[in-house]
């Protein structure tokens, strides 16, 4: 496909490595560099006493480089973009691809691809897999016991009693951990930090270990429900499904459009990215979240309003958002016809239809069209064409954003509802995403 400069500049992870690229996208600056299928690479003259090499996967795109930079796509991989842009005769032809791209390429090829079938565990194993299950199950029920105990014995003495005490929430939370329960654990701290960020956070607090209580009521009744209702369940205790067995369900092929990129510190101060896009063709969201825990940076680059053609592989689960991207390719065409929803009833209806199937679920994603973000006394709204509307997360600094890029006319928007506050994530404001 063809690029740009602005589209590869666009690629940086901040604008002083954007210009650093630029700086290297000159030849002169390069001892050498090649094109195979699909693949460029080059060495690039660094303050070591060896040349950086660093490739491109054209497929993606994706970056690699030799260098001890943690940024991807660091400045030597964006350079080699912008003189393949600008010169792509300049690249010799060559088939001898280094050993070090050559095994970069296939770790990403196999990373997406879905593995043999043939190749299924054997019964002994399936079977000490599923001890393995039966043992932390019923250290799950145990922990299940107690917190449902300590939601109780917390409402009766009362939220103000205990909001300050952090003890007790990490005390809760250390014991999830033990009953193997990562995610209830993850999700006790967040409330705890929630009143250190806020100490009158009261509603929202109780709304939270009202979703806890509905877990413990649903884990006992676990085995009475359907495959994929276990699932969600299981997903929030913090039991997840292996990617490999995601990759073996067949993918929804589609032209993804993609609508939002946020990156965050999780509870873990680990780097967290949220990519959520939607199939153009059979409007299904797809929401992919990465984690970077070493600080080396994602080795996939979506780009905000682009379009990909793609395979996508849904984690299974009553309401199917996340999922895992296979292929992968960037396309040059441009969102002709946005689809969303331009009234609050019709959302509303849908969200109830969701909370029918999955009562526990949280932060739908929308795109709602010709809407307008308004302040009334102290809080901030959306106001659909029919004088509908919900309330918006209560971030002042970016509501205010978005009244000022709507200057009082009607916006498409799209973000997050959590049942409660819709979290606007993007404005499209003249066929351009805006991230807020």
């Amino acid at each position: 496909m063809e690029w740009t400069n602005e589209q590869i500049m666009a690629m940086a992870p901040d604008t002083a490595t954007a210009n650093r690229g630029k700086s290297l996208s000159s030849p002169t600056k390069w001892l050498e560099f090649y094109k195979g299928e699909n693949v460029l690479w080059g060495k690039c003259k660094g303050s070591g006493k060896n040349p950086y090499l660093a490739a491109i996967d054209l497929n993606g795109p994706a970056f690699k480089c030799s260098c001890p930079s943690r940024k991807f796509p660091c400045k030597h991989g964006l350079g080699l973009m912008m003189i393949y842009v600008e010169n792509a005769s300049s690249f010799s032809p060559s088939e001898q691809i280094p050993e070090s791209i050559s095994t970069w390429l296939n770790k990403r090829k196999q990373k997406n691809t879905p593995e043999n079938k043939s190749s299924a565990p054997s019964p002994e194993k399936e079977a000490a897999k599923a001890n393995r299950f039966e043992k932390r199950k019923k250290l799950m029920a145990s922990g299940i016991d107690d917190l449902q105990n300590w939601i109780l014995d917390m409402i009766r003495t009362g939220l103000a009693s205990i909001s300050a005490d952090h003890q007790l929430w990490e005390s809760m939370a250390m014991r999830m951990v033990d009953a193997k329960m990562s995610g209830i654990a993850r999700r006790i701290r967040e409330i705890a930090l929630l009143f250190r960020q806020n100490p009158d956070a009261y509603e929202e607090v109780l709304f939270a270990l009202s979703d806890l209580y509905l877990i413990t009521k649903s884990f006992y009744k676990i085995d009475d429900l359907n495959e994929n209702l276990q699932r969600d369940i299981y997903a929030y205790l913090g039991v997840n499904t292996p990617s490999s067995e995601v990759l073996q369900s067949i993918p929804i092929q589609d032209e993804y459009w993609v609508l939002s990129i946020e990156e965050s510190k999780n509870i873990d101060n680990a780097l967290m990215r949220k990519t959520w896009l939607r199939g153009i063709h059979k409007n299904r969201f797809a929401l992919i979240v990465e984690y970077d825990y070493t600080n080396a940076g994602f080795s996939f680059h979506w780009q905000l309003g682009r379009i990909y053609q793609a395979d996508m592989y849904f984690f299974p689960r009553t309401i199917p958002l996340r999922a895992i991207a296979g292929q992968t390719t960037l396309t040059t065409k441009k969102i002709e016809d946005i689809k969303g929803i331009n009234n609050f009833i019709d959302f509303k209806n849908k969200y109830q239809n969701y909370l029918a199937q999955q009562p526990w679920l949280s932060n739908i994603p929308e795109l709602f069209l010709q809407v307008s973000p308004i302040k009334i006394e102290k809080r901030f709204y959306l106001l659909d064409q029919y004088q509908q509307t919900i309330a918006l997360e209560n971030d002042e600094l970016k509501n205010w954003k978005a009244i000022a890029v709507s200057g009082g006319h009607p916006l498409d928007i799209f973000g997050e509802w959590d049942g409660r506050h819709f979290k606007i994530k993007t404005i499209i404001h003249n066929n351009r995403l805006i991230n807020l």
